[in-house]
């Protein structure tokens, strides 16, 4: 198999309608394209085959997933369908199986030439449906893109939703025996070693954490962050009982297990928080420069999901002349460790 394709599937479904969806986006995208998952699966009432294509990484999210028949990964996005494997092998494919229904969720055009050569019935592309300089919120985005596909009322319920795949293996193997919360200090940008006005301080970080265990002693704490997070991470736990580091040692599917058994999980604006949004469980958001109007975690409702920020003069600051120049990073400095405790409090009694 070229190293490009990777794939989980069951076995052969012979259901007739058929759909692909594709969404090759980091962890926050994929999560959003849920919605589409949720929204199909209502309309059809679990009759639809459903294949969807993700960025690398990212199928995890789906293990076990009953909505999906097979998850495709691929690697570059960018190359046209004659130099990619992934591409290719989805052309061929609907060439031998039509599908009924294909829905391109990319906003750009690097999937444009694989839609036109695969065989679909209906062909929907969120490129002509959805208008560039939307800032509202990506979750009305997609409900947006499948009310071409299904009906307009189902379409507006549909939200972003993950299944964990319900195993007690990442328990068992860290030796959980209590409640736990899980933090996420760091975000993308500081696992590329760069700057990241979206970063809580990380005095404040330490200081939450003290507090945590002094106000709830039977709560273990979890850092959650990608490998190159870890020594970032790192600074928050020395002297902290009861506090341990997980950073780089988690598989989706076992991240989706440990927040669906978490009592909560805190963090920015990050992919684990829409990760554990999309599972119920209670989010506590620390926004400052971008916009939780826009890329926030979802609330479906449950009120489930906190969102802490101050409504400074200059934030949100993103997609604006001046973001990447602040110099004094207010909107989170002045988000303080106690406004977190009262919050973390309110799901905690």
């Amino acid at each position: 198999m070229p190293a490009e394709v990777q794939r989980q599937s069951r076995p052969v479904d012979r259901r007739s309608l058929r759909i692909l969806v594709i969404r090759a986006g980091r962890l926050g995208d994929t999560v959003w394209a849920s919605t589409v998952l949720e929204g199909l699966q209502a309309h059809y009432c679990g009759e639809a085959a459903i294949d969807l294509l993700v960025y690398r990484g990212m199928s995890g999210l789906f293990y076990r997933d009953p909505r999906v028949q097979e998850v495709m990964e691929i690697r570059r996005r960018s190359f046209p369908a004659i130099l990619s494997p992934t591409k290719h092998r989805i052309i061929r494919h609907s060439r031998r199986t039509p599908y009924t229904l294909a829905i391109d969720l990319e906003t750009g055009t690097d999937f444009l030439d694989c839609l036109d050569r695969l065989e679909a019935t209906r062909k929907i592309r969120a490129r002509d449906i959805l208008d560039p300089g939307a800032r509202n919120h990506i979750v009305f985005q997609m409900r947006q893109v499948l009310e071409h596909c299904i009906p307009a009322s189902t379409a507006q319920n549909a939200h972003p939703r993950l299944h964990a795949p319900g195993t007690t293996a990442i328990r068992e193997r860290l030796g959980l025996r209590k409640d736990y919360l899980l933090l996420h200090p760091g975000n993308s940008q500081i696992s590329r070693n760069r700057p990241s006005l979206r970063a809580w301080p990380v005095s404040h970080w330490r200081e939450l954490a003290g507090m945590i265990r002094q106000r709830f002693p039977g709560l273990e704490l979890l850092l959650l962050g990608e490998r190159r997070e870890h020594a970032h991470t790192e600074s928050i736990a020395p002297g902290l009982s009861g506090i341990r580091n997980l950073c780089g040692t988690l598989t989706l599917p076992e991240l989706l297990d440990l927040a669906a058994g978490a009592r909560a999980l805190l963090s920015s604006d990050t992919g684990p928080s829409h990760v554990a949004a999309a599972l119920n469980t209670p989010v506590i958001a620390l926004f400052g420069p971008t916009d939780p109007d826009f890329t926030g975690p979802w609330n479906s409702g449950s009120g489930q999901t906190r969102i802490l920020r101050h409504s400074l003069p200059c934030s949100p600051c993103v997609h604006q002349p001046d973001f990447g120049r602040c110099a004094h990073q207010r909107c989170m400095r002045e988000l303080f460790p106690v406004e977190a405790l009262h919050a973390l409090s309110e799901f905690i009694a």
